[in-house]
């Protein structure tokens, strides 16, 4: 592994992405923006780098199985978020449930930015709505199938809806 990574050194980094890119919008200049452009390549594949090494660092303090792990992290949501995610999802929610790897979380999570709490909410909450469209096609999808007037059919159907797999488990979450 190189040299250690901190989280100052990548917030130093996120810094450095920022203020480059203040200077794009502020240049009318095509050559200086080019020249910009490179400078954000650079930067970005430099904050991947710390990335990669600090994820590895952080996986190395835990113990062995604790990455195999999932982690689940419900986070309520703020005003602004319940805002950002109905305007995304149509759907109203208080919190979500944030899927990670392990105990990385438990290391990681208080330095994150808002900005990646707002990316993993909506992951999170389009994952639920997917979810939910898909729980109610397969229910109108067994509506129709139940209306049949074939009753080998409709035994088999109703024993297919006993099996908590069948359709995906769909029809058994809540």
């Amino acid at each position: 592994m190189s040299e250690k990574v901190t989280t100052d050194d990548i917030k130093a980094t996120r810094a450095m992405l920022d203020e480059i890119a203040g200077q794009m919008q502020k240049t009318k200049d095509v050559k200086e923006l080019g020249t910009l452009a490179e400078r954000v390549k650079l930067v970005a594949s430099q904050l991947e780098r710390q990335a990669i090494t600090y994820e590895a660092q952080q996986a190395a303090l835990l113990p062995p199985g604790a990455i195999e792990t999932e982690t689940r992290v419900k986070v309520q949501l703020t005003p602004e978020q319940r805002t950002m995610v109905m305007a995304e999802t149509g759907l109203s929610l208080e919190e979500v449930e944030l899927v990670g790897s392990g105990a990385v979380w438990l290391h990681t999570l208080p330095n994150v930015v808002p900005a990646e709490i707002n990316r993993a909410v909506l992951k999170a909450a389009r994952r639920l709505q997917a979810e939910q469209d898909a729980r109610r096609e397969a229910e109108m999808l067994m509506a129709k199938l139940n209306a049949t007037e074939d009753p080998k059919l409709k035994a088999q159907l109703q024993r297919a809806r006993k099996d908590p797999n069948f359709m995906g488990g769909l029809l058994h979450k809540k």
